[in-house]
């Protein structure tokens, strides 16, 4: 129970960690190394079983089909968070917000951005919304405490405020978890 506990603490309290910057020092936000690596090393397990499964060709028809198909569906799920994952990063520098992702590139001035808030979907993500777009930020980024903090400094606290309480929220499950 107490390393189960330990795992969900680091896990969860790496959004809490601060940003890291990059050479031009513009925060950066993306998923810990660590989450990225075991979601590929699951998409790799579940690969070499299949292509073991295959190879040997030892497999009734009547099970064997719905582990390939259970097994190439893990590969497709598995493989498109690996590839999400390591592609999606999102830039902070002083006057503009862009988000990097599998699906291309977006930004947003500073000048722009209206109400920050959360949505549980996909695992969690802020949403900025400007005058007539929107980006999301993945909650649980490398550094997301600092970003809602700086944009609560840019924009205020009552247009970011559910941004605000999902971080309360995860520094006292964390604080509970301790």
């Amino acid at each position: 129970m107490r390393l189960e506990r330990k795992l969900v603490q680091f896990i969860v309290g790496k959004s809490l960690l601060p940003a890291k910057r990059n050479k031009t020092g513009e925060i950066v936000l993306q998923k810990s190394r660590v989450i990225v690596g075991v979601v590929f090393i699951g998409f790799l397990l579940v690969l070499s079983v299949l292509l073991i499964e295959i190879a040997s060709g030892y497999y009734s028809s009547e099970i064997g089909n719905s582990f390939i198909y259970l097994m190439v569906f893990g590969i497709l799920f598995l493989g498109y968070f690996t590839l999400s994952f390591a592609f999606n990063k999102t830039f902070v520098s002083a006057t503009e917000i862009r988000v990097h992702s599998l699906f291309g590139k977006q930004s947003m001035d500073f000048s722009e951005v209206k109400d920050v808030t959360f949505s549980r979907f996909y695992g969690g993500r802020f949403i900025v919304s400007g005058s007539n777009r929107r980006i999301t930020v993945p909650a649980e980024n490398v550094g997301t405490a600092e970003f809602i903090a700086l944009l609560t400094d840019k924009i205020g606290a009552n247009n970011c405020a559910q941004a605000l309480n999902y971080i309360e929220k995860r520094k006292e499950d964390i604080r509970k978890l301790g």
